[in-house]
């Protein structure tokens, strides 16, 4: 399993942190895109990587604004529209990267 972490901007240009875990042998059979709640980040949940990546599937997951490794006010968001646009530019600049044909 690979595990590989970094930043991409979210809404308002702010660094999040992301991370995801591949398979060995790539490409993956498909991508699951984890998204945490609040009172969490994508570390809380290593049980599904540790299950589905042996399996042949890739799991990505970025923190939130304000939770995890992200920068921010914790629990705090200016508006609720904020939160679909940054997951939107979130798998926006990992499709690429993926090299998977499909994602859940």
């Amino acid at each position: 399993m690979k595990h590989e972490q970094d930043h991409f901007l979210g809404f308002g240009n702010l660094g999040l942190y992301y991370q995801d875990w591949l398979p060995d042998s790539m490409p993956a059979r498909a991508v699951i895109v984890m998204l945490h709640g609040d009172f969490a980040h994508s570390g809380w949940y290593m049980n599904l990587p540790q299950h589905q990546v042996p399996r042949g599937y890739a799991v990505y997951a970025y923190d939130r604004r304000g939770w995890g490794r992200s920068p921010g006010q914790r629990g705090y968001i200016n508006r609720w529209d904020e939160n679909g646009k940054t997951s939107t530019l979130s798998l926006n600049s990992y499709a690429p990267r993926s090299r998977t044909p499909r994602s859940f």
